[in-house]
């Protein structure tokens, strides 16, 4: 019974391990019992043939989620994501020497701080690699240098690379197949560092 118990054990671990290699919240939610989320890997090919090739795999999420996309937004070539900018953007001044956001720097680093304790737990990384947990512990010294730093966004020089996002499909779970796009949801990963200076700006116009 005690080698069955190990063999049971080890089966667990090794589960767990290939389920996180692929995706952390994946691995998060087999932990906590959520629903079960099955990576898009394969796809049916229009000859009948199914595909585990990655470029067949990208080339068909391509293919369907533009089209997705064409159909919501109409004629407009530009991607949603570029006129949801210019309804957003905030009309700012370069001949003025004055901050978009006039705040103190002891403010920031409050500001900062605050934000990165209220980091969700357990989120998926970004490009960027880093985990909401290593910015909830931060030092001191390393907040205050992230508020120097995020002043000098407000100027609007924020790097391209925040920008970027990795984009992963979870699957809707039941008895759909696991074949048709249709049954995943996805979800778009931004860079965590982002997410510290979108919330930090939220939080200050909050109190204006």
């Amino acid at each position: 019974r005690s080698k069955k118990r190990k063999w049971l054990l080890e089966n667990a671990v090794n589960s767990l391990q290939k389920k996180f290699a692929v995706s952390h919240k994946m691995a998060y939610r087999s932990v906590l019992g959520g629903d079960s989320s099955v990576p898009f890997t394969q796809v049916r090919l229009s000859s009948g043939q199914i595909s585990t090739d990655p470029d067949d795999v990208k080339a068909a999420a391509l293919a369907f989620y533009s089209d997705l996309l064409a159909q919501a937004h109409g004629n407009d070539d530009r991607p949603p994501w570029e006129t949801g900018i210019d309804r957003m953007r905030i009309a700012h001044s370069h001949d003025s020497d004055k901050p978009l956001l006039d705040c103190s720097e002891r403010e920031w680093v409050n500001r900062v701080r605050k934000t990165a304790r209220r980091l969700a737990k357990r989120k998926a990384p970004g490009p960027d690699g880093i985990f909401n947990e290593t910015l909830r512990f931060l030092p001191d010294e390393a907040i205050e240098c992230l508020a120097a730093v995020f002043r000098v966004f407000t100027e609007g020089y924020v790097p391209e690379c925040l920008s970027e996002s990795e984009t992963v499909l979870l699957f809707k779970g039941g008895n759909k197949s696991a074949l048709d796009l249709k049954n995943f949801r996805p979800i778009a990963l931004i860079p965590t560092i982002f997410k510290l200076y979108s919330g930090t700006i939220h939080h200050i116009l909050q109190d204006y």
